[in-house]
């Protein structure tokens, strides 16, 4: 009888063990997917801010643009990620309290070498290296795409994924094909 009872025990520990560890490995597959969802829509957004950063470089390719120049680029919207529920985006922060947006802090600003913000959203960023100013085609200039995404949360016990796009893009604007 002894014997019986070590055997169910041993094996009952076994049953336990083998639950929790799928517990585990459920979790993280689930956080997972949901960090490779968040990075897809990072992905989907910056390609999207990046074509139109194309379109208005193009219409004059012989000038240093400033941040605002890009501020009629416009927010991506639930039709461009069918599969993520209640899309919100935005160009500001998160809030502090309360839902976050899918894609926050959506803009593009041009930036110094050093990757600063420039003093004001109408001052031209420096070039970077190149010709001057006054020649027909002008040199590439640094500018960075920012956004922040969230993830819907997990299960109970599991906090929102969050994470940042790619910190900084810097595009050469003397040719959109690159």
């Amino acid at each position: 009888m002894l014997i019986v009872l070590a055997v169910l025990g041993t094996l009952s520990a076994c049953v336990i063990a083998s639950l929790n560890y799928t517990a585990v490995v459920s979790r993280n597959v689930m956080r997972s997917n949901a960090q490779r969802t968040a990075t897809e829509v990072a992905d989907g957004a910056m390609d999207y801010a990046f074509a139109h950063w194309r379109e208005i470089c193009r219409q004059q390719t012989n000038t240093q643009r400033p941040t605002a120049d890009f501020s009629s680029i416009p927010l991506p919207t639930q039709t461009l990620f069918p599969g993520v529920d209640n899309f919100t985006a935005n160009t500001g922060a998160n809030p502090t309290s309360g839902t976050p947006y899918t894609v926050a802090n959506y803009k593009i600003e041009a930036v110094d070498p050093q990757l600063t913000s420039l003093a004001s959203t109408t001052t031209a960023p420096p070039p970077s290296r190149g010709r001057r100013q006054d020649q027909p085609r002008r040199p590439p200039a640094y500018r960075r795409c920012r956004e922040g995404f969230s993830a819907p949360p997990l299960p109970p016990c599991a906090a929102p994924s969050r994470g940042r796009g790619s910190p900084w893009q810097r595009r050469r604007s003397d040719n959109a094909w690159r």
